[in-house]
């Protein structure tokens, strides 16, 4: 099971006001469906009309909009097969 966690990001996402913490199967009340097991998200942000993530990879955190989930547990079977979008 993918564990994640959402939390402060810093001074680095000054606009995200709401934190808390979070499972994948809490995602699902969200709208998920499905997660890819090679993919894995470290942080999570749930604002009012948007979701953000990370997903860690080889390279790093890359940030992600809620359109880069939906398109990753659509059929994406690796993060870098996801065109992720800036907020």
């Amino acid at each position: 099971m993918v564990s994640t966690e959402l939390s402060h990001l810093g001074a680095d996402h000054p606009k995200l006001s709401d934190r808390v913490k979070t499972t994948v199967e809490e995602l699902t009340s969200l709208g998920t469906q499905q997660l890819s097991h090679k993919t894995q998200i470290a942080h999570l942000t749930y604002k009012v009309q948007r979701l953000e993530y990370r997903v860690e990879d080889a390279e790093g955190l890359s940030r992600c909009t809620n359109v880069g989930i939906i398109g990753l547990l659509d059929g994406a079977e690796e993060a870098d097969m996801v065109a992720f979008l800036e907020p």
